[in-house]
């Protein structure tokens, strides 16, 4: 009987010392005596913290937007934020936002989260605008000049000309069988302020007669959308033409300018559009004294152009000269030469 008890008593000092043991290791952070080496580290683990996601990119389109970041350490995922809202948690270092609007910035931010649920702290966010939605509307012509089926239309001057719905593609417009008038010869310029096509007749359309414009449907607008089928119109010109004399409207540099540069272009606008050849073959443009230089026009800015051959002399007085022999394309000459003056700077 008392060498049961003096057994019971061992086991319980053996438990108290355990305890006391035990109650001290954890007071202090230090393993109990005699644990070493892998057994010490072990029994004493620290977690590194986990570190923001970096480089976050992304690109969008009209309703996307794509990010892509560089992986976290110790990440089992990560947490994407919206404009600091919290969208969705992804495994991968990418994500795919959808079903947003067009022309509009979201901002993103993105977080790391280890798999026992702790969260780094946010990245910097990273704006990004989808793109504006792109025009699928095909063009189509609001108007013309001359109106379909009109009558008695005067051929001095005649522009024939189209206004588009939108923007054009100026190539697909300009080509020479784009736009066409029964077998007249000319020219074609594209206005985008107004989104105007224009064909410029190279001669005067014959009186009484009646003529068929026709406008491709191959043409398109600025995104590419073809206007899908051709425009077609008729017009019948007058038998009675007003007669309407050419004459320059505006010079460059104006008459009496002073301080012109000496490497100057000289140019003169017309009222009405012009024969090309009447004006440089041979040149009825000239600058005097003594100026060398070559002659051009532009058909749709309705402008001759003078080009030196060498730099103006400083400080001279020079005289520009359009001569009365230039035509119109129905053959009508200005009642007079125009002429002005200018002053090169010293």
């Amino acid at each position: 009987m008392k060498k049961t008890m003096k057994r019971t008593q061992v086991w319980w000092v053996a438990i108290g010392m355990i305890i006391t043991l035990l109650a001290g290791c954890s007071g202090s952070g230090n393993p109990p005596p005699g644990i070493t080496g892998s057994m010490a580290s072990s029994a004493a683990v620290t977690i590194a913290p986990l570190a923001t996601p970096s480089n976050i990119t992304g690109s969008g389109s009209q309703s996307k937007i794509g990010l892509s970041w560089s992986a976290s350490a110790g990440a089992a995922g990560y947490r994407v934020y919206r404009d600091g809202i919290f969208i969705n948690f992804v495994t991968t270092a990418s994500f795919l936002d959808v079903g947003l609007n067009a022309s509009t910035t979201y901002c993103y931010s993105v977080s790391a989260v280890d798999a026992a649920g702790n969260e780094s702290p946010l990245s910097a966010p990273v704006c990004i605008t989808t793109l504006a939605l792109l025009d699928a509307t095909a063009p189509t012509i609001l108007s013309t000049s001359p109106a379909s089926q009109a009558m008695d239309v005067q051929t001095d001057p005649l522009l024939i000309s189209a206004v588009f719905s939108e923007p054009m593609n100026m190539l697909s417009v300009i080509n020479p069988a784009s736009f066409t008038i029964g077998g007249v010869a000319g020219t074609t310029h594209y206005e985008p302020l107004s989104n105007t096509v224009i064909f410029i007749p190279l001669a005067a359309l014959s009186s009484g007669t009646t003529y068929t414009a026709t406008i491709r449907g191959n043409v398109a607008d600025a995104f590419g959308n073809l206007m899908g089928v051709d425009h077609i119109w008729s017009f019948t010109t007058t038998t009675a033409p007003l007669v309407t004399l050419p004459t320059v409207i505006s010079t460059g540099p104006a008459d009496n300018g002073t301080n012109v540069p000496v490497d100057a272009v000289i140019t003169a606008v017309f009222s009405e559009p012009m024969d090309p050849l009447t004006i440089m073959n041979p040149p009825q443009f000239t600058i005097s004294p003594g100026v060398q230089g070559l002659v051009s026009y532009d058909i749709a800015s309705r402008t001759a152009i003078f080009t030196p051959s060498a730099p103006l002399a400083p400080a001279t007085t020079y005289t520009g000269t359009i001569s009365n022999n230039v035509q119109d394309l129905a053959g009508h000459r200005m009642t007079a030469n125009h002429t002005w003056s200018f002053t090169t700077a010293p």
